[in-house]
């Protein structure tokens, strides 16, 4: 789910922010209003990993320094987007420390506020179809996240899946066939065993891919042709 979150010590802004963003956004998503910077970072902690963020605050929030705050919602939500708002200049350079998805100068004019909503939940959805949510732990309440153009390749070994990306390879239990129907048309299944991210292929022969990190996966005999076909069309390579 999208969730808008806006963090301001002035409540009355708050509230126009509110109206305005009712006014030009066409989505479903929820808003949540926050004048105190630590209730927020507890409810971020507190909600599913499976909402996505657009963070609009102001760089000094009361006492609080909403900067500081970014770098601490980046650390929670790395998939977030943070837009700044404020009525001064003053520090804009050191925004940029933290990522800023957009700056809004205060007042907020409306056609700049529907050019940054606009953006921030475009890529946020973008994000959505490039990202793979496995779960694990007891009940399966524990939600992993791979951005799928970090992945390398899946293994099976029975109902234990792992999927291997450069620095990282993590387990779960599930079935390779599952995973296979959500994966983007970068992924090839090269064996009963094996899906590979083809953008991640450096040589093939007739038996093997051969990885940019090193790995070498086999192909079946049962799926050369198979292989060969996507690899071609894919890779936009000639069939012979």
């Amino acid at each position: 789910m999208l969730k808008l979150v806006l963090c301001d010590s002035d409540s009355d802004f708050l509230q126009c922010l509110k109206k305005m963003i009712l006014e030009v956004v066409q989505e479903n998503i929820v808003i949540s209003l926050y004048k105190n910077p630590e209730t927020l970072l507890e409810s971020l902690q507190n909600t599913s990993q499976q909402d996505l963020y657009l963070v609009m605050l102001n760089w000094q929030i009361g006492e609080n320094d909403g900067i500081e705050l970014a770098g601490k919602i980046n650390a929670l939500r790395q998939e977030a987007r943070i837009v700044f708002m404020s009525d001064n200049l003053e520090r804009i350079k050191d925004i940029f420390h933290v990522s800023p998805f957009y700056f809004l100068l205060k007042p907020i004019e409306k056609d700049y506020l529907q050019d940054a909503l606009n953006r921030a939940i475009y890529q946020l959805h973008a994000m959505e179809k490039k990202t793979l949510v496995l779960y694990s732990g007891t009940h399966k309440k524990k939600a992993l996240f791979f951005q799928l153009c970090n992945v390398y390749y899946f293994e099976s070994d029975l109902r234990k899946i792992t999927i291997h990306e450069e620095k990282r390879s993590i387990s779960v239990y599930q079935k390779l066939q599952d995973i296979e129907s959500r994966l983007s048309d970068n992924f090839c299944r090269c064996h009963q065993s094996y899906i590979v991210n083809m953008d991640k292929i450096s040589k093939i022969t007739m038996r093997e891919l051969y990885l940019y990190n090193g790995d070498i996966i086999p192909i079946s005999r049962s799926r050369k042709e198979q292989v060969r076909d996507q690899l071609c069309t894919y890779l936009s390579w000639p069939k012979e």
